[in-house]
């Protein structure tokens, strides 16, 4: 089966992005977030794969916009057993550990 991912605007990823992690936060900016968990309810919403997903992040990561991205790094206990989901690993930090966590804000909001 072949899911072909829909056309999203960097800002409306954006705009998706910040809803859902406050949703996840219970509203509160600069909580951590688990990488995976916001990333499925992304995903889901805009209707993109897990690779669109990452790129986009990365993207705003590297070169924000209205948001602030600090995503923070660990060891994924449960990677070996995503291989069957055909689920994606998060993307990995400079350090070489994957995401996961994210914590999140507005430019400006503090």
């Amino acid at each position: 089966m072949f899911v072909k991912d829909h056309e999203v605007t960097r800002e409306g990823f954006e705009q998706t992005l910040w809803k859902e992690y406050l949703g996840l936060s219970d509203m509160r900016p600069y909580f951590p977030v688990l990488y995976p968990n916001l990333r499925n309810r992304v995903c889901a919403t805009l209707r993109i794969s897990d690779r669109i997903f990452d790129r986009l992040l990365l993207s705003l990561i590297q070169e924000p916009q209205r948001l602030i991205i600090y995503p923070s790094g660990g060891v994924l206990n449960y990677a070996a057993n995503l291989a069957h989901l055909g689920k994606f690993l998060p993307p990995k930090t400079s350090q070489g550990n994957f995401i996961v966590y994210l914590k999140m804000d507005r430019k400006g909001a503090t």
